[in-house]
This record gives structure tokens, C-alpha cells and sequence, in this order.
């Protein structure tokens, strides 16, 4: 069993007293963060087009260590001028 260090009560699903952790996505105003890997896989395009795509900026990203991560914002805005683009090219 794990004890709380203030209480001594013992941690109940990971915190004290069985709250939920302070840090979930919803909580608070931390953006949704995604790798270039889930992001390929959820437009159903490959890993090099979305690293393509970063490099050039026309997906905004940012660094985290070695690795991009991309936010729900930018994934949403990066769709919505992309379906844009096609819909332009078909209407011209």
C-alpha cells in the first residue's frame, strides 16, 4: 500500500483520497498533443507527408525533444485550409 506523504491516507487509484490527477487533458487548458505518427495515421497518409509537411510549414509543429508533436489546433486549421485548397481546384 502507498501512503499519502501529508495525510498518511493511503492513495486511492494513484492520488490521494481517489481524486483525479489535476493534469488530465480536460482539467485544465493544455492542448491535445499529437505525434506526426498518429497524426499520419488519422488522415490516412504516411509518416513522410506529415514530416514533409512540418518541415515545410504547412503543418505547424512543435520540437519536443528529438521528436515533432502537433496540436489538435493546428491539425484542425491545417484541415480545414487543405480542404480549401481541393475544393478551390475543383470549383476553377
Amino acid at each position: 500500500m502507498v501512503l499519502n506523504g501529508t495525510s498518511g491516507e493511503p492513495f486511492q487509484n494513484g492520488f490521494a483520497n481517489g481524486k483525479h490527477s489535476p493534469f488530465r487533458t480536460g482539467d485544465m487548458s493544455f492542448p491535445n498533443l499529437y505525434t506526426p505518427e498518429e497524426v499520419a495515421e488519422r488522415l490516412r497518409v504516411s509518416r513522410r507527408a506529415v514530416y514533409q509537411w512540418l518541415t515545410m510549414g504547412k503543418l505547424v509543429g512543435m520540437k519536443a525533444g528529438q521528436g515533432w508533436r502537433i496540436t489538435e489546433e493546428a491539425l484542425i486549421d491545417f484541415m480545414k485550409r487543405t480542404s480549401k485548397r481541393d475544393s478551390n481546384k475543383e470549383a476553377g
